[in-house]
């Protein structure tokens, strides 16, 4: 079916948006393979500066604990992401230790840093009401803001087309002050996170939020959200600088002295790192069709614009392929996570149940495996999950499904497949799983439950008789296989 013009001009307005980022990095390699060496100056600070640096002794920073890839704070309190490299380089440039102030929320740590508390604030963007109480450094990162919505809803041109909707936008983002400013008959809902946006426009309790589709990522395959995906673009860019206290001129001179002096390979090198986008080279025939007769000029623009309403259309394609794999997928293992697993075990159970046809499932658990993390860390820990998952989809039939449970369990979806025939596969993994060593290190075995779905049966029976069954296996002395009770 064929777009109208109006979808296709909205499709490729918000696919560029797709592409911002790409662009970027693809800018930032071409600026620093053409400045070279030459651009790794050294940093010159004025005897002042210097002298005011070492009176501070350190700086205390504040951040967005909750804004990953660009920063955010993790379990242990660690201050990590792209932000975080950058400010790191330019703390190790300027000798100027880094105290990370661990503040709840975005707006927590914008009351810090107007109350004093704060000496910097590591990356925002520059508006009105924050140069009340901060001075802003030149800009050292900056990235297109597009819409997101649930799958359910078309393409939107604009940011007009959210008038009269309900929008989730975090308290004290710039965004924020915009729309109210820009777009007051839109309805801006106040969420915790960008992470709680997303869940929220998943559910349906609001129509749209705002990302970066690079930060936007790794929350929606975290959540496990499949039905978001990117409706449209906003016409606001984030330009992110160094936020400075206001009575501090001379931090702020050796900030912007610190950004200038960081080498552009570097620079690029960070932004690689934390968003891992391909590059995009796109062809400008501006020039072209200016010069030309205004008849070539517009066959040639009409060829152009057909071209990339292809491409674009291509992009948006894979990017929400993307966005579907990712929350289809267990980040770590790579096999199927907890609601692809429940959205399958729904549809083969109602498949088994109207054609009668027999469905059995497999559950099975690594036996002690918390001594593995606590003799040889967690780290060596995943890499064990990792080989198993790798492992088990090595043994089982093509169209068997297997997916992490939750922690340590993995459970195999078997359509077709009788109670004898599964307890046949079950018993199969329990022999390669107890004979495989992991790492040349590491022996593990599996306590394993069988169950064939019964007559009438609900995908809650049924995982409750065979998670019955693991429970027996596990009180039998572990590396066991029981069958689930009819």
């Amino acid at each position: 079916m064929r777009l109208s013009d109006r979808a296709q001009d909205a499709r490729s307005q918000m696919l560029a948006a797709v592409a911002a980022v790409s662009r970027l990095l693809f800018g930032a390699l071409l600026a620093a393979l053409a400045c070279g060496p030459a651009c790794a100056a050294e940093l010159e600070l004025s005897t002042e500066e210097q002298a005011h640096l070492r009176e501070l002794g350190q700086a205390r920073v504040c951040v967005d604990p909750h804004y990953a890839p660009f920063e955010q704070l993790d379990e242990q309190g660690r201050y990590t992401g792209i932000a975080a490299e950058f400010l790191g380089h330019y703390s190790q440039m300027l000798e100027l230790p880094l105290q990370i102030q661990l503040t709840e929320s975005w707006a927590e740590s914008l009351r810090w840093m107007e109350q004093g508390r704060c000496d910097l604030i590591a990356m925002l963007n520059e508006t009105p009401a924050r140069q009340r109480y901060m001075n802003f450094s030149t800009p050292y990162l900056q990235d297109d803001t597009l819409i997101i919505t649930r799958d359910d809803i078309g393409y939107l041109e604009g940011m007009s087309a959210l008038r009269g909707k309900q929008v989730g936008v975090v308290p004290g983002y710039r965004l924020e002050e915009l729309i109210r400013r820009d777009y007051p008959d839109i309805q801006i809902i106040p969420t915790l996170t960008v992470s709680d946006a997303l869940e929220r426009v998943s559910t349906g309790e609001l129509y749209a939020t705002f990302e970066a589709l690079r930060s936007a990522l790794p929350m929606i395959q975290q959540q496990g959200l499949g039905n978001l995906k990117i409706s449209g673009q906003t016409p606001y860019q984030n330009v992110y600088r160094v936020g400075v206290r206001k009575d501090d001129p001379l931090l702020l001179a050796a900030i912007n002295k610190a950004i200038a002096t960081l080498p552009p390979l570097t620079a690029h090198d960070i932004v690689e790192r934390g968003f891992k986008v391909p590059v995009i080279n796109r062809v400008d025939y501006t020039r072209l069709w200016q010069l030309a007769a205004a008849a070539l000029v517009l066959f040639a623009f009409l060829l152009y614009r057909n071209h990339k309403i292809g491409q674009f259309n291509r992009i948006l394609a894979e990017k929400n392929a993307e966005l579907e794999r990712l929350s289809e997928t267990d980040h770590l293992t790579g096999s199927y996570n907890r609601l692809k697993l429940d959205r399958e075990l729904q549809q083969e159970l109602e498949r088994a149940h109207r054609y009668q046809r027999p469905l059995s499932v497999i559950l099975f658990d690594l036996d002690l495996f918390k001594q593995i993390n606590d003799q040889h860390g967690h780290p060596v820990g995943d890499k064990v999950l990792v080989a198993i998952a790798a492992l088990v989809r090595q043994q089982i039939r093509q169209h068997d499904r297997c997916g992490r449970w939750g922690g340590e369990e993995f459970l195999i979806l078997c359509p077709e497949t009788t109670v004898e025939q599964a307890a046949q596969l079950a018993e199969k993994l329990r022999g390669a799983l107890a004979q495989h060593r992991v790492l040349d290190l590491i022996t593990v075995t599996g306590s394993f439950g069988v169950a064939s779905l019964q007559p009438a049966e609900s995908v809650a029976g049924l995982i409750q008789r065979v998670d019955q069954a693991l429970y027996d296996a596990k009180h039998a002395g572990r590396n066991s296989l029981r069958l689930a009770a009819a």
